[in-house]
């Protein structure tokens, strides 16, 4: 299930990605940090509708395509649901109301909280459980953090990215079998430290690297648009 985009890998074109969503989501939601809200973001601008006013952005692409987004903040504490789950106040029993996408990825926020391996495998593990009840979401993809690229010095920047690693293997660990596809975005990033702008962000041509690794795990094949 792990996927990693390679340089010379398939990138979508504008008509490509917004045939790929329409013909397999209505609903695409991510639930993380910032890192992976730039996807949403990669995809309005790939979509043609421009980073200036992202939220604009994002309700002009559901009037223009009819593809819903949402997304909601990871939280750092043991809860038995997931955030779109308890931000959207989906009902279980109408599997209409699931997204047809979820993207999740967490551990940014966690290295200032200082989260252990063992509180973050117990988090991690709850949301399993959970989901495990029910299975109503076509696509679950997770998406690795990716590395810090800058740190006061080389031991702290080690350090920090051996956590992140660690938090990364610990989410496939238990979501995999769970049937989420996992992008390798980690490995994308660890030698790309020219895409960032701090040193923790890859907005821009990194996020879209990632952003279409996720699209090529939805849509493998080519599908036609007309899309105007």
């Amino acid at each position: 299930l792990e996927y990693r985009l390679e340089p010379t890998g398939r990138i979508f074109s504008k008509n490509e990605a917004i045939a790929c969503f329409q013909s397999k989501a209505k609903w695409i939601h991510v639930d993380g940090d910032s890192l992976s809200r730039d996807v949403l973001y990669d995809i309005t601008e790939l979509f043609g509708m421009g980073w200036n006013e992202k939220k604009k952005a994002l309700g002009d692409m559901e009037f223009t395509t009819g593809i819903r987004t949402t997304f909601s903040g990871n939280t750092i504490k043991i809860s038995p649901r997931p955030n779109w789950v308890e931000s959207i106040q989906m009902d279980q029993t109408q599997p209409q109301d699931c997204p047809d996408i979820w993207i999740y990825s967490s551990g940014l926020w966690d290295h200032p909280a200082n989260t252990s391996e063992t509180v973050y495998r117990k988090r991690t593990q709850a949301l399993a459980d959970y989901y495990s009840n029910y299975s109503c979401v076509p696509y679950k993809i997770l998406r690795y953090t990716t590395p810090y690229q800058k740190q006061k010095s080389l031991k702290k920047l080690n350090a920090t990215n051996a956590v992140t690693m660690a938090y990364n293997a610990i989410a496939a660990e238990i979501l995999a079998p769970k049937g989420f596809h996992v992008v390798n975005a980690y490995d994308m990033m660890e030698s790309r430290d020219d895409l960032t702008h701090d040193g923790v962000h890859y907005t821009g041509p990194g996020s879209k690297w990632i952003t279409n690794a996720i699209l090529n795990i939805i849509c493998p094949t080519t599908i036609s648009s007309n899309f105007q």
